[in-house]
């Protein structure tokens, strides 16, 4: 929220949630999939990359999400150069954390 000038209040604002929802977000300790429906995940991913101040790489990250959010686990979602490079590497462990445990037990 730094890079777009945003307070928690502001976003929580914009978004119509309540600040709590935001605060447990970005402190790590309820994910938007938790603490949303997959319905309502998407729509607070689409007011997001409705925002017209957004930066390039705040809606390249948002695009990133709502296709896995929409099932597409290609890895290079993470590849993408407008991304900033925390961005990125966060795709990249979520992408991994989604991918199926294909080691069998031995």
């Amino acid at each position: 929220m730094k890079p777009l000038g945003l307070t928690q209040r502001q976003l929580a604002d914009h978004l119509g949630c309540e600040v709590k929802v935001i605060n447990r977000i970005v402190n790590g300790r309820t994910g938007v999939i938790q603490q949303n429906a997959e319905g309502e995940a998407r729509e607070f991913l689409d007011q997001l990359a409705a925002n017209p101040d957004a930066p390039p790489f705040y809606k390249a990250l948002i695009v990133r999400l709502q296709s896995i959010l929409a099932g597409d686990r290609d890895p290079a979602l993470a590849a993408d150069p407008e991304m900033a490079y925390r961005d990125a590497a966060e795709l990249q462990l979520l992408l991994e954390s989604l991918r199926p445990n294909t080691t069998e037990p031995g």
